[in-house]
């Protein structure tokens, strides 16, 4: 075999095994470019974050019960319940997209208490805030939640201080917020540094601040 017969015959040698390695490679990139979106079409997953008040509530999803905050759900149509004892119950179908979250932000009505229920609870007025967002055309919900804030505004004059005389003392009687205190089962409760006997003069003080008694969770010291 002559020189250039040789290198004829590397020549082709070496076309032949760049071509099987081009051809390997565009099988390895044809396979890859359907695996991974397939992978990732799949290891996407899909949630539904839900939140109602009261708290309390139980949550359904399409008859299983499930847990407030963050769920995986497949696509599709859902139906939804929300119920608890002394509350009017209600149920939604939503529409659940492949890949796209979605959250539902709910509220249940007392049915002795009505809105008032919720002076109870930051938390459940929390969720009131989340659910006006979404629906803001709902007026009792905007009403409760402006009556809550207009309420809460006392905060900016507290303390409340009124000086007031028993015999020959002068006694000092202090108004201040007691939410945090033990006893306070509501959102938003004043505190009272004097016995309960001295009511009258700390409705007098707070008429003379711009806020009615009555609008309040009062907490004396005993």
């Amino acid at each position: 075999m002559d020189t250039g017969q040789a290198i004829e015959d590397n020549s082709k040698k070496i076309i032949i095994t760049l071509s099987i390695i081009i051809g390997v490679l565009l099988i390895f990139i044809s396979v890859f470019a359907i695996i991974i979106p397939f992978i990732n079409s799949q290891a996407t997953s899909t949630y539904l974050d839900v939140a109602v008040a009261p708290s309390t509530a139980t949550i359904e999803l399409d008859g299983t019960k499930i847990n407030a905050g963050v769920n995986e759900i497949t696509p599709g149509e859902h139906h939804l319940k929300f119920s608890a004892p002394d509350f009017e119950s209600k149920e939604i179908n939503i529409t659940v997209e492949k890949h796209k979250d979605q959250s539902v932000v709910e509220y249940l009505k007392n049915t002795t208490e009505g809105m008032q229920y919720f002076f109870k609870s930051r938390e459940d007025i929390a969720v009131l805030r989340s659910y006006q967002q979404k629906n803001t055309n709902d007026q009792e919900v905007t009403d409760f939640l402006n009556k809550y804030d207009s309420l809460i505004k006392i905060t900016e004059k507290l303390p409340i201080v009124t000086n007031f005389r028993e015999g020959a003392n002068i006694i000092s009687g202090e108004i201040t917020d007691g939410t945090n205190n033990p006893k306070c089962d509501y959102a938003f409760c004043l505190q009272v540094d004097q016995p309960k006997s001295y009511e009258w003069r700390v409705r007098e003080s707070m008429q003379l601040a711009g806020y009615n008694y009555d609008d309040y969770e009062i907490i004396y010291e005993n």
